[in-house]
């Protein structure tokens, strides 16, 4: 009855849960004590005989213990009221059926041996009391959270499944706790480490690991799942996107921003996964004194920097000692948060402009202005496939782009121009 799997989770109960764990028990136990006791009294209209009152004293204690066993052995003890669902309710009922074929045992006990008529009327009774009993004790919460609901002026909240129990996944119920505006009703969290499998963060519960994503989803009707994990690498968050995807929910991500440790997240941090997210590879890590004396004292422009290769060219760039470090993009949105980052992580504040590569006399005043003496042009287009289908975007800015940039830097003194090439170059893995 007992797996090892489940004799484990009384290792791990917290010590905050013992207390709603044996509340839980107690209520099981005087659930199954009256049933038995009003399946009697009705039929005996509740004048009771010595030999009724004997049968409910070794009967009760009998039937609650085969209550406890029950339910443990389906996981019913560790649901919260709040978050019974469809199939707990399906558990529920076969351990109430278990238990009123039990009681029909030991109504038959009490015909046997203590002489009192046996009358099925009672057993089946005790069914329904039982099941009834039961069941209002572990979806009361769930009845409250509907009639929640529905006070509030019929505003739909986005029911939210965070994955990820670590510090970003607390920061982000927290934030969604402030800020009720946001539409978004959290209904627990998942995490496969499994010392966090019982625990409670915020009072949202801890629902299982990554692989139970799409039965939560379809268990709890969840429309909105927060990945956040930003220590997670590449091949980890893609993992958890695949398994995401197989739902109708719609997947968001925290950034893998250093600065939410120091600063929070933020709700508008939250966004779309993007394929950087899912890069398969690993970071490469390299030895940039070879390249410092390159870049120490240098007026360095990097184009392009809002993007996922352009800003981490920015963070490495910081570290070498630049006289000025000059952030171009065409995009506001990125540039201002590799911006917050290299002046809250590295206390340096760069240059930044919003610019178009393809826009020649715009750039032309930027290199005038900012007088670089390296660029590093990493303002293009890399998704090959989507590339391919969109060809003339892609020449007027890689191309075009790239042509622009580079006889602005050579009419102004540019000493060193850096093209950026990726691994898309040569043989592309998605061509």
């Amino acid at each position: 009855m007992f797996s090892g799997e489940k004799l484990e989770f009384w290792r791990r109960i917290p010590p905050k849960r013992w207390g709603a764990l044996l509340q839980a028990v107690a209520w099981d136990a005087l659930t199954l004590s009256l049933a038995l006791v009003v399946s009697i009294g009705l039929v005996e209209n509740f004048r009771f005989t010595p030999a009724d009152w004997r049968l409910i004293a070794w009967g009760a204690p009998l039937l609650s213990l085969a209550a406890f066993l029950l339910l443990f052995s389906k996981g019913l003890y560790r649901v919260q009221s709040r978050y019974a669902g469809v199939v707990d309710m399906i558990h529920l009922l076969q351990a109430s059926l278990i238990l009123g074929v039990l009681s029909a045992g030991v109504f038959y006990g009490g015909t046997v041996w203590l002489g009192r008529p046996f009358r099925v009327v009672e057993p089946v009774l005790f069914f329904f009391l039982t099941a009834s009993g039961l069941g209002a004790f572990r979806l009361w919460r769930r009845a409250f959270d509907w009639y929640d609901a529905l006070r509030d002026k019929g505003r739909e909240r986005k029911r939210t499944l965070i994955v990820g129990g670590g510090d970003a996944g607390e920061m982000v119920m927290r934030e969604i706790q402030r800020n009720p505006e946001s539409g978004r009703r959290i209904v627990g969290f998942v995490d496969d480490n499994p010392l966090k499998r019982h625990a409670r963060i915020h009072g949202y519960p801890c629902l299982g690991t990554t692989e139970d994503i799409p039965q939560l989803v379809a268990e709890f009707g969840i429309q909105e799942i927060i990945i956040a994990i930003p220590s997670a690498e590449g091949s980890a968050i893609r993992r958890i996107f695949e398994i995401c995807r197989r739902t109708p929910a719609r997947i968001r991500i925290v950034p893998s921003i250093p600065t939410i440790f120091e600063k929070g997240v933020q709700l508008q941090q939250i966004r779309e996964v993007d394929i950087e997210d899912l890069l398969p590879r690993e970071p490469v890590r390299f030895d940039l004194r070879a390249v410092s004396d390159c870049i120490e004292g240098e007026r360095v422009l990097i184009t392009g920097a809002g993007g996922s290769i352009g800003s981490e060219l920015a963070r490495q760039v910081v570290l070498l000692g630049p006289a000025a470090l000059i952030l171009l993009g065409k995009g506001e949105n990125s540039i201002y948060f590799i911006q917050r980052e290299l002046i809250e992580r590295h206390d340096y504040e760069p240059r930044c402009v919003i610019a178009d590569v393809r826009d020649a006399s715009r750039i032309e005043a930027v290199f005038q202005e900012e007088q670089p003496t390296i660029v590093f042009h990493a303002a293009a287009h890399k998704h090959v496939p989507l590339m391919q289908a969109n060809p003339i975007e892609a020449i007027k800015n890689n191309v075009l782009g790239t042509w622009v940039t580079a006889e602005s830097a050579a009419r102004n003194g540019v000493r060193k121009f850096v093209y950026v090439s990726t691994d898309k170059a040569v043989k592309p893995a998605s061509i």
